[in-house]
């Protein structure tokens, strides 16, 4: 295993026992759960109260791996187990030393996110260290090569839109010859009027 691939594995190890502890009861918490510094911090009593102080107790708990599930690695080799420190349920009915489908799914994940993570920071500072780099003129031509890709993106765009709307002149003027022959085609399935009223045109005296 390299150097690397442990380093992702302590990684993920430490935020499964960060939300381990986020889920785990003040009251259910072993000798690992401590008062901050070793004191109680008593809350403050208005004045006039004969009541007990108020006892509040700040502790820190950190999920520690159970010693026996580390050191039989030959029994368990799920390390979502091994880092919560006790067996999962879906991982007690198996019959073999692999962790079953659920918990390698979800290491897989874990190991994915921390490498897609990795690669795009080193891309960033790779990036940053060829700007610092930069002279004034690489740096002009840099700007000027990149407002000119936005022109010639904008441009796409507008040549885009265009076709689209000569697309829909198009289609529109078929539809409007439709209606027309639609239209003619219901009149001359209409009965013919018995009578017609003409209105005489003129002024009128």
């Amino acid at each position: 295993m390299s150097r690397n691939s442990r380093s992702q594995g302590n990684e993920m190890v430490h935020r499964l026992q960060a939300t381990a502890a986020s889920f785990t009861p003040l009251g259910s918490q072993s000798n690992d759960t401590l008062p901050l510094g070793g004191q109680q911090h008593d809350a403050p009593i208005p004045d006039g109260s004969e009541s007990s102080p108020i006892v509040f107790q700040v502790s820190v708990y950190v999920a520690h791996p159970n010693p026996e599930l580390t050191n039989s690695k030959t029994d368990v080799d799920c390390t979502i187990c091994l880092a919560l420190g006790r067996l999962l349920d879906c991982c007690q009915t198996r019959t073999n030393s692999r962790p079953c489908l659920q918990c390698a799914e979800l290491s897989q994940l874990f190991t994915l996110k921390s490498e897609k993570h990795e690669g795009e920071t080193a891309d960033l500072r790779e990036k940053l260290r060829r700007i610092e780099a930069e002279t004034p003129e690489e740096k002009l031509t840099r700007l000027c090569a990149d407002e000119n890709a936005k022109i010639d993106e904008l441009k796409s765009q507008v040549a885009k839109v265009i076709k689209e709307d000569e697309l829909l002149m198009a289609e529109n003027e078929e539809l409007e010859k439709k209606l027309k022959r639609l239209e003619a085609e219901v009149k001359e399935a209409q009965p013919a009027a018995e009578f017609k009223i003409r209105e005489k045109k003129g002024k009128k005296k």
